[in-house]
C-alpha cells in the first residue's frame, strides 16, 4: 500500500483496498506517517485522501492530520513552490470538507458491507445478489483512473 501511495497509483491503491488492505494499519515508511490516510496528506495527494476515506478510515485521523505541524514543514520545505502550495490548498479542502461533513447513510452502509466482506471484496461482491451499480459502489469504481 506504501509503494502505491509512495508513486500515486490510484488503480494500485484501490485494488489493494479491494483485496483487504486496512487504511488504519501503520506504514513503515519512515516518512513520520503512521498510517497510509496520513501517508496521502504528507504527500499532498487529496484523491487518494478521498479514496481511504470511501474505503472506510478514520475521520479523526483525517482532523488530526490537518492540524500537524508535519504538514506545514513540509510544505516549507518545498521551498513553497507554487504547485505545491495548490495541492496543500487543496488537500487542506478536501480534508477540512471530510471531517465536518457526516458521512452518508450511503457511505457508512459502503463501509459496514465492505468490512462485513473483509479480503477479496470484489470476489465476495459479485456473488451478492446486489444490482450491478450497488456492485461498483462497493467496490470503489468511481475512482477508478481509466487510461
Amino acid at each position: 500500500m506504501v509503494l502505491a501511495i509512495r508513486n500515486i497509483e490510484v488503480n494500485i491503491t484501490i485494488t489493494l483496498l479491494n483485496a483487504g488492505c486496512r487504511v488504519d494499519s501503520p506504514t513503515a515508511c519512515h516518512l513520520r506517517a503512521d498510517t497510509p490516510v496520513q501517508l496521502a496528506m504528507f504527500l499532498f495527494q487529496p484523491r487518494l485522501l478521498s479514496i481511504m476515506v470511501a474505503a472506510g478510515a478514520s475521520l479523526a485521523d483525517v482532523k488530526e492530520v490537518c492540524t500537524w505541524p508535519l504538514m506545514h514543514n513540509a510544505l516549507a520545505n518545498n521551498n513553497n513552490n507554487p504547485s505545491h502550495t495548490d495541492m496543500y490548498s487543496e488537500l487542506v479542502q478536501v480534508a477540512t470538507e471530510i471531517h465536518t461533513k457526516p458521512r452518508s447513510l450511503k457511505d457508512n452502509c459502503r463501509i459496514a458491507i465492505r468490512t462485513a466482506l473483509g479480503t477479496n471484496i470484489c470476489d465476495k461482491v459479485s456473488c451478492l445478489p446486489l444490482p450491478t451499480i450497488l456492485r461498483k459502489f462497493i467496490i470503489l469504481s468511481e475512482f477508478y483512473v481509466v487510461k
